[in-house]
């Protein structure tokens, strides 16, 4: 039997408006296993990213989330604020769909890509952005 990696059960995110609760997630229910490829497809406005950060657990303050997600066996639609921001960044993470929004155009490259590693890794900012260097200069960013 394969490794249950991802288990999301009867995920449903509602989203109070002036026009009464807009219901963007409803019911949702699948699982991924370890070295699974997964694909989640649906039109445009379906829900896809909302679910997407009630997994990461990222909604917005309003939003009404009803559920269970379980990471490698941890339900962290359970856990703490505190806990949840040890998994994130360090063992799941989320990719913006918008790349204006993956990248502020106000603050340097590397400070973006170093400043993670610090508030999820723990390392020093002079250990980040040392790794940070080499990680650009292995994929011929900087010379």
């Amino acid at each position: 039997m394969p490794d249950l990696l991802l288990k999301v059960s009867g995920v449903s995110v509602a989203i109070p408006t002036g026009q009464g609760a807009v219901h963007a997630v409803d019911d949702a229910t699948f699982s991924i296993n370890k070295h699974e490829i997964f694909s989640l497809i649906g039109e445009s406005g379906s829900g896809k990213s909302i679910l997407g950060q009630a997994i990461m657990r990222l909604l917005p303050p309003n939003a009404v989330f009803s559920g269970k997600v379980e990471l490698d066996g941890t339900e962290i639609s359970a856990l703490s604020d505190k806990e949840m921001q040890k998994v994130r960044g360090k063992i799941v993470a989320s990719i913006a769909q918008n790349p204006y929004l993956a990248m502020n155009p106000g603050m340097r490259v590397g400070t973006q890509i170093a400043e993670p590693m610090q508030a999820h890794l723990g390392m020093s900012k002079e250990d980040a952005k040392a790794r940070t260097f080499r990680a650009l200069k292995y994929f011929d960013i900087i010379s």
